[in-house]
C-alpha cells in the first residue's frame, strides 16, 4: 500500500509551496513544487525498509529541478523560475497548507530521516556524489543537520545515528 507524504516543505507568506518535495500516492513518482508550480519525476523507485540517499536541486534562474536517488540522477525538469523571498518556514516530514501550519496527518512522513542539509545554490554533481558517499562534505548553509534549532511535534523520536540499525 502506498500513501502520499511530504519529505520537505518550505513556505513563505506569499507561497505555501515555495519549495516542496512530495511523494504522491503513485508508484515511483516524486513531485517537486516551486513557487506554487510543480513537476513530476517518474521512474524513481524507493523500495521500503531500506536507507536511501536523496538530493533535489533547483536553479532559480532557469527553473530547472533534478532529483538524485542513491547516486543516480533523473533528467532535469522545468518547474518554475524566480527567487524565493521572505521569511522561510521549513518543515521536515509534513506538508504545510498554510505558512507554518495547516497540516494534514494523512500526508505525514512515516520513516527515519537523517543528515538533511539545504544550500542556497545548486551543488555541482561531483559534490552531490560526495554528500551521498559519506560524511565528508560542506554542510548546508541554509539548513545544517548538525547545527539545527528545531522543535519536535507529534510522535517524533529523536535518536543518534549510532543508535539506529
Amino acid at each position: 500500500m502506498s500513501k502520499s507524504y511530504s519529505i520537505l516543505s518550505v513556505a513563505t507568506a506569499a507561497h505555501t509551496n515555495a519549495f516542496v518535495l512530495f511523494k504522491p500516492d503513485e508508484e515511483n513518482v516524486f513531485r517537486v513544487h516551486v513557487l506554487d508550480g510543480a513537476a513530476d519525476f517518474r521512474s524513481v523507485p524507493i523500495p521500503p525498509n531500506t536507507w536511501h540517499s536523496m538530493c533535489t536541486t533547483w536553479d532559480s534562474a532557469t527553473g530547472l529541478a533534478q532529483l538524485w536517488l542513491n547516486g543516480n540522477s533523473t533528467v532535469k525538469r522545468y518547474v518554475k523560475n524566480g527567487p524565493i523571498t521572505g521569511a522561510l518556514s521549513i518543515v521536515l516530514g509534513q506538508d504545510q497548507d498554510t505558512y507554518g501550519g495547516g497540516f494534514d496527518a494523512k500526508q505525514s512522513l512515516v520513516a527515519m530521516l537523517s543528515d538533511f542539509h539545504m544550500w542556497d545554490y545548486v551543488l555541482p554533481a561531483a559534490e552531490i556524489r560526495l554528500n551521498m558517499d559519506g560524511p565528508c562534505f560542506t554542510p548546508g548553509n541554509v539548513f545544517d543537520w548538525r547545527n539545527i534549532q528545531h522543535e519536535l511535534a507529534g510522535k517524533v523520536i529523536l535518536a543518534k545515528a549510532s543508535d539506529v540499525v
